[in-house]
């Protein structure tokens, strides 16, 4: 089948990278995995040596067709015409009496960000996700404070999860060949990097998102027009006193505790 730009399709073909990807998901025959766009196949074969369960969820009516016929002789191998941003992952699981599983797959580009946010946000069952994404989306999840890579997406994952870079995949592994690198992450989603108190939560993300919005601002500033608590010049005294924090620095330098500091000393006084 032609891939579908619309569907932003680039199929594994290199199946050396396919039998790493599937070595790094793991598991034995009582195991399953959700493999998020299947495509043709390459992947799901790899996996099928190696667990009891596969469920595929594909959006593509006419891929559904081709992978139930190429695997069709395959007991453990489950196909779910769905998209990824909208499936219950929790019941997929559920349906197969697992406690856990792990979701694997080559992500298309455009969903990457969202989807990866869904699964680290959400209860879905899942132990761990073993995802290739573009590059550049890579490194911005696993970035430092400091790096100019770190960000709100960093920051959104790490609270949630613990993800780590396995490998790179360079553009000839997949057909048609993109434009971008891509890069293999494992994503522990039982586990967060650095868990943030759930009673200062919202606030802590408000925090994050509105000054990572005006990243090349000091916090001093961007504070003071914070979205629905806009702190005075008084009250900008107040936290950095309480928090011990120096706001003349930029966002990209603070680390998710310092963050959390905030939200603190901003839900005591605003």
């Amino acid at each position: 089948m032609r891939p579908k730009k619309g569907l932003g399709q680039h199929f594994l073909a290199d199946l050396r990278v396919a039998q790493r990807i599937a070595e790094a998901a793991g598991g034995g025959p009582g195991d399953l995995v959700v493999e998020i766009g299947p495509g043709r196949g390459a992947l799901t074969s790899f996996l099928l040596r190696r667990v009891g369960t596969v469920v595929g969820v594909e959006l593509d009516r006419g891929l559904c067709e081709a992978l139930s016929s190429r695997f069709a002789s395959e007991a453990g191998f489950h196909l779910v015409h769905a998209d990824a941003l909208r499936v219950d992952f929790g019941a997929l699981v559920r349906r197969h009496g697992i406690r856990d599983a792990v979701v694997v797959g080559n992500l298309p580009y455009y969903i990457a960000t969202p989807l990866i946010l869904r699964l680290v946000s959400g209860r879905w069952g899942l132990r761990k996700a073993v995802v290739t994404v573009q590059r550049e989306v890579a490194r911005r999840i696993v970035a430092d404070p400091g790096n100019k890579n770190y960000g709100a997406l960093s920051i959104a994952v790490q609270v949630a999860a613990t993800p780590r870079r396995l490998f790179d995949v360079g553009r000839d592994a997949f057909r048609p060949v993109p434009r971008v690198e891509s890069t293999v992450l494992e994503i522990d989603l039982g586990c967060p990097a650095i868990p943030v108190a759930e009673a200062v939560r919202r606030t802590f993300i408000e925090v994050v998102r509105w000054t990572f919005g005006h990243r090349r601002k000091m916090l001093r500033g961007t504070l003071r027009t914070l979205p629905g608590r806009p702190l005075g010049a008084s009250q900008m005294d107040e936290v950095a006193s309480l928090s011990g924090l120096d706001l003349r620095r930029r966002p990209e330098t603070f680390t998710i505790g310092e963050f959390e500091r905030l939200a603190e000393v901003i839900q005591q006084i605003a």
